[in-house]
């Protein structure tokens, strides 16, 4: 789906979701869509409240995309 462009390379770090503006609710895994927010939504089962996310807050990647694509797309991850 084109992640590659913008993801490829970045460096990421695990953490609980934020909002990354005023009014923002949730954020998506950028490759399987799976709901990312605090509190986790209770209408999706799979939803998650943390997850990889870039230093500017604005691409999310949950726990188990980052590891199947952690190679293929050459992320790094900050201590």
């Amino acid at each position: 789906m084109g992640q590659d462009r913008y993801l490829a390379g970045r460096t990421f770090r695990l953490r609980t979701w934020w909002p990354c503006r005023e009014g923002w609710e949730h954020d998506h895994c950028e490759f399987c869509q799976r709901h990312i927010s605090v509190p986790a939504a209770r209408d999706d089962v799979e939803a998650v409240e943390s997850g990889y996310v870039t230093d500017d807050g604005y691409h999310w990647v949950c726990e188990q995309c980052f590891t199947d694509f952690q190679d293929q797309m050459r992320f790094q991850v900050a201590e």
